[in-house]
């Protein structure tokens, strides 16, 4: 099958799935309501754990500015905690999403499309309330933003299409194999202690081997007010659209074979 007509049946599927997909999101968020009553509050907790970390650091000057690129610690702390679970959180959706669905999917009662349709409503919302506590609470920690921060949303766009593109390529093994899901835990957990999320990346560590810590420096920059490379957002946008199509024309192709493994 040509490319086109992968295409073609993935310009399709979508077009089915955003159809019904905003009523399916919000049965299913009816439903999760029954036994999750505090709701989005959890996507700011990771968020507050990182603003105490950084203002105790701040507080104890373990850690001066000058290491940080100028900015406190809490600043620091904050907005890299915030960026990496937006890349994190994309990463891990689709396996979640459709090992949630297994049984719907399995049946053929719900496309796969669907089944990462609703994950997409769920990450937006929870990028969007990041994004909203970030820039209210920078300012209070004496970091003014500046027109910068018009590229935020465009940088964190980036991060979710990166980490979904690589989500998408695991989720359809990871069905089948439960060492795929754990293996993507622990390959996140070595990149976020090599990422600029804590700390600076140490300079012996080459930006082809991390790809993501200029990603997280330039969103952390377009956050705090610090000036940000028009020609490298363009570049990552090229980047994470091409990765992105891949993994849906992936997800086309191959989603036939590993669903008939299930039933």
């Amino acid at each position: 099958m040509g490319f086109a007509a992968v295409g073609a049946q993935v310009a399709k599927a979508w077009t089915e799935a955003f159809r019904v997909g905003w009523k399916v999101y919000l049965f299913h968020l009816k439903t999760r309501r029954r036994r999750n009553w505090l709701g989005l509050i959890w996507v700011i907790v990771p968020l507050l754990a990182a603003l105490g970390i950084g203002l105790g650091l701040q507080s104890t000057r373990l850690i001066g500015q000058s290491g940080l690129g100028g900015l406190p610690p809490a600043v620091f702390v904050l907005t890299g905690v915030t960026f990496w679970q937006v890349f994190a959180d994309a990463v891990l959706m689709p396996q979640r999403h459709l090992a949630s669905f297994q049984t719907e999917l399995a049946g053929g009662h719900m496309t796969v499309e669907l089944a990462l349709l609703v994950g997409l409503f769920d990450l937006a919302f929870a990028i969007l309330f990041r994004c909203l506590f970030l820039l209210l609470v920078v300012p209070l920690l004496g970091v003014s933003p500046s027109l910068s921060a018009a590229a935020l949303p465009a940088f964190l766009i980036v991060l979710a299409t990166g980490g979904l593109a690589i989500g998408i390529f695991a989720a359809l093994p990871g069905m089948l194999i439960d060492d795929i899901g754990r293996l993507l835990a622990v390959l996140l957990a070595v990149a976020m202690f090599t990422s600029p999320v804590f700390y600076r990346q140490p300079a012996f560590i080459p930006d082809w081997v991390n790809p993501l810590a200029p990603v997280i420096e330039a969103a952390r920059a377009s956050a705090t007010g610090l000036p940000v490379s028009v020609v490298f957002l363009v570049g990552c946008v090229v980047v994470v659209a091409a990765m992105l199509v891949l993994a849906l024309s992936w997800l086309k192709s191959g989603q036939r074979r590993f669903l008939s493994a299930l039933r």
